[in-house]
């Protein structure tokens, strides 16, 4: 009797491990880290963006959230451009953009998508870390 729940334990020991070993490290892949069981807090990128020339606020700038990874083989942060729901500058400059994952650093890219609307301006990137805070007040150069 010992002996036959010996390989009954012995063959679902293999099983086990041969299970384990195909499904239970298939969350390493991930680039964003998720830790069950915590309260998720909404963070948000804010600030206002404004002329270089004569510091007034300009409307229309896109904003894009894109986290940064790093990447082993080049070992340098390469940020990750898929901003699927960008946010935009209001009259004042003003912008909120949330953030719904734990990231902690960002690639922000300010874009003037208007052409000469509001007046041509260089694109612009900046990267967040959230551990010095989330506030960015950003201007912009204007295109020769």
């Amino acid at each position: 009797m010992k002996k036959v729940n010996h390989s009954v334990l012995k063959c679902f020991n293999v099983i086990l491990v041969a299970l384990l070993g195909l499904f239970g490290f298939s969350n390493c892949g991930h680039k964003e880290r998720v830790e069950y069981g915590t309260s998720e807090l909404p963070f948000a990128i804010k600030g206002k963006v404004t002329s270089k020339a004569d510091g007034t606020p300009i409307q229309g700038i896109r904003v894009k959230r894109n986290p940064l990874y790093m990447i082993a083989e080049y070992g340098a942060p390469t940020p990750d451009f898929s901003d699927k729901s960008p946010v935009y500058t209001d009259k004042n400059g003003n912008y909120i953009a949330p953030i719904s994952d734990t990231i902690p650093e960002y690639a922000v890219v300010f874009e003037d998508i208007d052409g000469e609307q509001n007046g041509a301006f260089n694109d612009t990137t900046i990267i967040v870390k959230f551990n010095t805070g989330e506030n960015v007040d950003v201007t912009l150069s204007k295109k020769n």
